[in-house]
């Protein structure tokens, strides 16, 4: 496919906004308040949390195969994409604006598998067209980076309506239904927008033949290059997913600002924004794994520095100034590496499809995004069951727990990004595909 124009980019990178703007805040809000203020305790909330995205694993791989196997007469992706809306818009309107009185753990159960499920049509179809849309080195890098930029911007947008609706009233509960109503406004048009403008594989009819479903399996998961992008991204997953579901606990308890938790998290997604156009440029003038490495490891020092830092800070007058310059540095590296590692992908994706004669890029994204879950998953289902159920920490005692709990809640928090970040840099670093190696394929073939 030649390159496509701009409008349809923005078209496409668009459609990262319901997945953005709509999951990130269950792990960041939606937990914590239905643990919290609708009374149903960290274990139980950890748990359904879970088990909802251990199902949204198994239904990752069936997605992917589907994707691949039975395109539509507009293609391979868009209907996949119609399909997915009306599961999210069902689910958020549950999730964010629930009826206190029926809000119990089978009620948040079922919201979540909803949300999971048009999440994983919606996220795994969008990367698969990436493959289409975006056939060279750099211009994959730049589409998937500018699709992570939209998707950091729609964090930005929804980050900011809590931290907007702070300054009058600290309830969580408005917060929420600030999220939920204005992800029901802004994603339909998105969707419809993208539907008509972004274009899609024409040949995907005649391909649909081509797809034998053990040969499709034995290639992804055997596939070395595409398990150490698999792997390191599953480490990264873990880390990022475990800060995001701890921030607001930790906020409130340890450093003792609650009032602050919005700004500074809308803080930390703003320098994530800045932090991708840095490692976007670097990747252009180097090479996708060099930058993705780099990232992480940047990510790996700030950690390790505040870790060392913070016994001497907080409890003191000096400890928002902590918080905010741990955000504002770290802040950084969210961003940088996730776009390049999935350009990565879509890079071993295009050379297995040329080996093979056929594409697969929907069941290799779909691998990707399953291994991932596995991390978001037990990301905040570990701490939460943890924390409470052998330590003893009680999220609605707040600074109140006692010091060893507090202590064991902050050594989580950031001891275990730190060993993450640094292990999936060390994988990407020494990642076989360079630039002159995908440039040498795809020469010679």
């Amino acid at each position: 496919m030649d390159s496509i124009s701009k409008l349809s980019k923005i078209s496409y990178v668009s459609l990262t906004f319901p997945s953005s703007a709509a999951a990130m805040p269950i792990v960041v809000y939606i937990l914590p308040f239905y643990a919290d203020n609708l009374g149903l305790g960290l274990s139980i909330v950890g748990l359904i949390f879970f088990i909802g995205r251990m199902l949204d694993v198994i239904t990752d791989p069936f997605m992917g195969y589907l994707i691949d196997k039975y395109p539509s007469k507009w293609g391979k992706h868009k209907h996949w994409i119609a399909i997915s809306i009306p599961f999210l818009m069902v689910a958020i309107y549950l999730i964010y604006l629930p009826n206190q009185s029926l809000a119990t753990p089978t009620y948040l159960f079922f919201s979540l598998f909803l949300a999971y499920l048009g999440f994983t049509l919606l996220v795994v179809t969008q990367l698969s067209w990436s493959v289409v849309l975006a056939p060279s080195y750099d211009e994959r890098t730049r589409l998937l980076t500018a699709r992570e930029f939209v998707s950091l911007i729609s964090m930005l947008i929804i980050i900011a309506l809590p931290a907007i609706i702070e300054i009058y009233t600290s309830s969580i509960e408005a917060k929420i239904q600030s999220i939920g109503i204005t992800s029901l406004i802004i994603i339909p048009f998105i969707v419809i927008a993208a539907l008509i403008l972004v274009p899609d594989k024409k040949d995907a009819v005649i391909e649909r033949a081509k797809v034998p479903v053990k040969e499709m399996i034995r290639t992804v998961l055997f596939d070395k290059a595409l398990s150490r992008l698999v792997f390191a991204n599953l480490f990264l997953a873990f880390s990022q997913s475990l800060f995001g579901a701890l921030s607001i606990i930790v906020f409130n308890t340890i450093f003792e600002l609650p009032e602050y938790s919005a700004r500074a998290t809308l803080l930390y997604f703003i320098m994530g924004a800045v932090g991708l156009f840095y490692f976007r440029s670097l990747s252009l003038r180097t090479s996708k794994h060099f930058s993705a490495s780099a990232c992480l490891a940047y990510g790996a020092i700030i950690i390790l520095l505040a870790w060392i830092i913070s016994p001497y800070v907080i409890g003191t007058q000096y400890s928002v100034y902590l918080l905010f310059a741990f955000t504002f540095f770290y802040g950084l590296s969210f961003a940088g590496a996730t776009p390049l590692i999935m350009a990565m992908v879509g890079d071993v994706s295009e050379m297995q499809e040329k080996k093979s004669g056929y594409s697969k890029s929907g069941a290799v994204y779909a691998y990707v995004t399953t291994i991932a879950k596995v991390g978001f998953s037990l990301a905040a289902a570990i701490p939460y069951i943890v924390l409470e159920t052998f330590i003893g920490f009680e999220v609605s005692l707040g600074a109140s727990n006692s010091e060893f709990s507090k202590t064991v809640l902050w050594n989580i928090y950031m001891l275990v990004p730190f060993f993450g970040y640094a292990l999936a840099g060390l994988m990407i670093y020494f990642h076989p595909h360079s630039r002159e190696t995908v440039t040498d394929f795809r020469s010679s073939s």
